[in-house]
Protein backbone atom coordinates (compact mmCIF):
# COMPACT_ATOMS: atom_id res chain seq x y z
CA UNK A 1 0.00 0.00 0.00
CA UNK A 2 1.23 3.57 -1.15
CA UNK A 3 1.76 5.58 2.45
CA UNK A 4 0.20 9.00 1.93
CA UNK A 5 2.08 10.64 4.23
CA UNK A 6 5.10 9.25 2.92
CA UNK A 7 4.31 10.73 -0.47
CA UNK A 8 3.09 13.76 0.84
CA UNK A 9 6.63 13.89 2.39
CA UNK A 10 8.56 13.50 -0.60
CA UNK A 11 6.64 15.33 -2.61
CA UNK A 12 7.11 18.38 -0.43
CA UNK A 13 10.30 18.07 -0.88
CA UNK A 14 10.55 17.83 -4.62
CA UNK A 15 7.83 20.76 -5.00
CA UNK A 16 10.24 23.16 -3.51
CA UNK A 17 12.51 22.21 -6.70
CA UNK A 18 9.99 21.46 -9.38
CA UNK A 19 7.08 23.61 -9.03
CA UNK A 20 5.07 25.91 -11.50
CA UNK A 21 6.64 29.32 -11.86
CA UNK A 22 5.11 32.10 -10.67
CA UNK A 23 7.84 34.76 -12.65
CA UNK A 24 9.59 35.04 -15.77
CA UNK A 25 12.50 34.51 -13.76
CA UNK A 26 11.31 31.07 -12.68
CA UNK A 27 10.15 30.10 -16.12
CA UNK A 28 13.53 31.32 -17.61
CA UNK A 29 15.14 28.95 -14.72
CA UNK A 30 12.61 25.67 -15.84
CA UNK A 31 13.59 26.13 -19.04
CA UNK A 32 17.41 26.11 -18.25
CA UNK A 33 16.53 23.10 -16.21
CA UNK A 34 14.77 21.05 -18.85
CA UNK A 35 17.20 22.40 -21.49
CA UNK A 36 20.25 20.68 -18.97
CA UNK A 37 18.11 17.56 -18.14
CA UNK A 38 17.38 16.44 -21.98
CA UNK A 39 21.05 17.17 -23.01
CA UNK A 40 22.41 15.04 -20.39
CA UNK A 41 19.81 12.31 -19.19
CA UNK A 42 17.92 9.89 -21.25
CA UNK A 43 14.80 11.60 -21.47
CA UNK A 44 12.85 8.45 -23.24
CA UNK A 45 13.19 5.82 -19.66
CA UNK A 46 11.11 6.59 -16.09
CA UNK A 47 11.35 8.44 -13.79
CA UNK A 48 12.79 11.31 -16.22
CA UNK A 49 10.05 11.31 -18.59
CA UNK A 50 7.97 11.47 -16.31
CA UNK A 51 10.38 14.39 -15.00
CA UNK A 52 10.48 15.65 -18.07
CA UNK A 53 7.11 16.08 -19.37
CA UNK A 54 5.98 17.36 -15.97
CA UNK A 55 8.79 20.74 -16.15
CA UNK A 56 7.66 21.13 -19.62
CA UNK A 57 3.63 21.28 -18.22
CA UNK A 58 4.61 23.47 -16.40
CA UNK A 59 6.53 25.59 -18.89
CA UNK A 60 3.62 25.27 -20.91
CA UNK A 61 1.16 26.47 -18.61
CA UNK A 62 3.36 29.57 -17.75
CA UNK A 63 3.32 30.15 -21.33
CA UNK A 64 -0.15 29.88 -21.73
CA UNK A 65 -0.92 32.20 -18.88
CA UNK A 66 1.78 35.26 -19.77
CA UNK A 67 2.66 35.19 -23.55
CA UNK A 68 0.78 36.30 -26.15
CA UNK A 69 -1.24 34.63 -28.64
CA UNK A 70 1.21 33.41 -31.64
CA UNK A 71 -0.70 34.31 -34.84
CA UNK A 72 -1.94 31.27 -37.26
CA UNK A 73 1.30 29.38 -37.99
CA UNK A 74 1.91 25.94 -40.12
CA UNK A 75 2.70 23.43 -38.64
CA UNK A 76 6.55 23.86 -39.47
CA UNK A 77 6.19 27.05 -38.22
CA UNK A 78 4.76 25.57 -34.92
CA UNK A 79 7.34 22.82 -34.60
CA UNK A 80 10.40 25.26 -35.23
CA UNK A 81 8.76 27.42 -32.52
CA UNK A 82 8.42 24.92 -30.15
CA UNK A 83 11.91 23.18 -30.67
CA UNK A 84 13.93 27.00 -30.47
CA UNK A 85 11.86 27.93 -27.07
CA UNK A 86 12.39 24.38 -25.28
CA UNK A 87 15.90 24.36 -26.64
CA UNK A 88 15.25 20.56 -28.38
CA UNK A 89 17.12 19.25 -30.56
CA UNK A 90 16.33 17.13 -33.91
CA UNK A 91 18.99 14.43 -31.48
CA UNK A 92 16.66 14.87 -28.66
CA UNK A 93 13.35 14.17 -30.74
CA UNK A 94 15.50 10.90 -32.32
CA UNK A 95 16.80 9.83 -28.44
CA UNK A 96 12.91 10.58 -27.10
CA UNK A 97 11.64 7.92 -29.60
CA UNK A 98 9.51 10.73 -31.28
CA UNK A 99 10.56 10.36 -35.26
CA UNK A 100 14.34 9.31 -36.62
CA UNK A 101 16.29 12.32 -37.27
CA UNK A 102 16.66 12.28 -40.81
CA UNK A 103 12.62 12.41 -40.53
CA UNK A 104 12.83 15.20 -38.53
CA UNK A 105 15.60 16.60 -40.63
CA UNK A 106 13.07 16.15 -43.62
CA UNK A 107 10.15 17.78 -42.03
CA UNK A 108 12.30 20.88 -41.25
CA UNK A 109 13.54 21.51 -44.13
CA UNK A 110 10.32 21.47 -46.21
CA UNK A 111 10.84 18.58 -47.84
CA UNK A 112 8.17 16.54 -46.16
CA UNK A 113 4.93 16.94 -44.35
CA UNK A 114 4.49 16.20 -40.62
CA UNK A 115 2.00 13.11 -40.92
CA UNK A 116 -0.62 12.29 -38.62
CA UNK A 117 0.98 9.11 -36.84
CA UNK A 118 4.31 11.96 -36.12
CA UNK A 119 2.00 14.81 -34.84
CA UNK A 120 0.43 12.98 -32.65
CA UNK A 121 4.05 11.50 -31.09
CA UNK A 122 4.91 15.63 -31.15
CA UNK A 123 2.01 16.28 -29.29
CA UNK A 124 2.43 14.12 -26.60
CA UNK A 125 6.36 14.96 -26.45
CA UNK A 126 5.58 18.50 -26.31
CA UNK A 127 2.44 18.34 -24.91
CA UNK A 128 0.70 20.61 -27.32
CA UNK A 129 -2.95 19.62 -29.28
CA UNK A 130 -1.58 17.42 -31.76
CA UNK A 131 -3.71 19.54 -34.85
CA UNK A 132 -1.59 22.42 -34.85
CA UNK A 133 1.24 19.92 -36.52
CA UNK A 134 -1.57 19.07 -38.93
Amino acid sequence: MISIQQTLTTWTKFHQAIRPPETEQQYMEMLEFVHVLTNEQDISIEPVQSLFLLACQYLKTWEDDNEPPVPDSSPLEHLQALMTERSISQYQLQKAGVAKQPVISRVLSGERQISKELAKRLSTFFQVPYKIFL
